[in-house]
């Protein structure tokens, strides 16, 4: 199937709706720690540990698609998640319910990073860039249709609620008939050449830039970050008002504005250029501090959550289309490993972040820990911004010599 055909290119994006699913079960953490009897840092873990298998399994990703081929890997990833992510229906005992999260996370990091490698190997030029927007907006799209829904099982069980996962069988069966030839993904051919495709004319650098490790852990920091604000959002409102405050749809409104962001994240590029990325951290940084301070006023604390849903949705795809410039072609799957390692590191170490904050702090108030990441996230963005213009004055200089 040629590539380039919007059915291939939905079924290449389409796996990419499940990737942030886990946070769609934020909702359902009050009541899941009330009926389980558990601590704030328990229930957080339940939420997050997915992400420690998710980054396993990252990493022989490649191996094993080397053994099965790209497209059964996805297969095999789809139907890990669906079994995994849907057992809690039946489990109302901590160690089970964890392993089961353990499982979801495995089948999510059999293609996390392939969704992101076979657009990079696949496309080019403005047409890769636009794809991994859309890419990173399918992220926060399957997240919200998943919360509502979840939402809506809620009322009836909190345990329902993660019948949301049984959406990876559809998945499943429109990415099997419609998904192109992912195991000889590369250049177009000269009829596709002709159907428009991008030739990739990319000046792929002879050596890796030491910059993939700052941006796998600069990821790692990024997302520790927004999970932060994602997980405690909910405890927050439910504190503010009442305990049995139901959040699941402020939590589905949130991702559209990734949405809207991630689409339109090619033409911000062309547009913006480097701005895309420090107007993403500049608000994730408000984010930030309108949460640390938001106190009980229920829409300073709100809207804090919905800019929260811009950020990765102008910071990583920029960081992910940068990668051909930072790294030889043949490299390209190892960068992106890297990268979603870091991604996906960042939400597993979130309750250990936060706890380690509350601990430094003195204080074990939910909304202590946004202060601190506000003036990190504001280190990081000066950082970032002096290396830009001393690497800018020494080119100029270079050039003049």
């Amino acid at each position: 199937m040629n590539k380039n055909k919007i059915t291939a290119k939905l079924a290449i994006l389409s796996i990419s709706l499940l990737l942030t699913s886990v946070n769609a079960m934020n909702g359902t953490l009050p009541l899941m720690k009330e009926s389980m009897h558990l601590t704030v840092a328990q229930g957080e873990s339940l939420l997050t540990v997915s992400s420690l298998s998710v980054v396993i399994m990252v990493l022989a990703s490649t191996t094993i698609a080397k053994l099965l081929g790209t497209k059964r890997t996805i297969v095999l990833g789809l139907i890990l998640t669906g079994i995994a992510g849907s057992l809690p229906i039946f489990l109302n005992t901590y160690v089970p319910f964890m392993l089961s999260r353990i499982a979801l996370g495995a089948g999510l990091g059999l293609f996390n990073s392939i969704a992101v490698a076979i657009i990079q190997e696949m496309y080019a030029g403005n047409t890769r860039a636009s794809m991994l927007g859309f890419r990173n907006a399918a992220e926060p799209l399957g997240q919200a249709m998943m919360t509502v829904v979840a939402g809506l099982l809620m009322a009836i069980s909190w345990h329902l609620s993660y019948a949301v996962y049984l959406i990876a069988f559809p998945i499943l069966i429109f990415f099997l008939l419609s998904s192109p030839d992912l195991d000889h993904a590369g250049e177009p051919t000269v009829t596709e050449v002709m159907q428009g495709a991008t030739v990739d004319t990319t000046p792929y650098p002879q050596k890796m830039s030491p910059l993939i490790w700052l941006f796998a852990i600069f990821s790692l920091l990024l997302i520790g970050n927004v999970v932060s604000l994602n997980i405690r959002f909910p405890q927050l409102a439910a504190q503010i008002m009442g305990e049995n405050f139901n959040a699941s749809n402020l939590l589905a409104i949130m991702p559209l504005f990734g949405i809207v962001f991630g689409v339109l994240f090619g033409w911000l590029n062309r547009k913006l250029g480097k701005m895309t990325f420090y107007l993403g951290l500049g608000l994730l940084i408000l984010s930030n501090f309108m949460m640390a301070f938001s106190g009980h006023n229920f829409i300073v604390l709100v809207l804090a959550y919905f800019i929260n849903g811009v950020p990765p949705s102008l910071v990583i795809p920029y960081m992910f289309n940068a990668l051909p410039r930072l790294a030889p072609k043949k490299s390209q799957a190892f960068a992106s490993s890297m990268m979603i390692v870091g991604l996906n590191g960042g939400s597993f170490v979130t309750p250990f972040l936060l706890k380690g904050i509350g601990i430094l702090e003195g204080t074990t108030a939910l909304a202590a820990p946004f202060e601190v990441l506000g003036a990190l996230m504001a280190l990081i963005a000066f950082g970032t911004l002096i290396y830009d213009l001393v690497n800018k004055q020494y080119k100029k200089i270079t050039v003049e010599r």
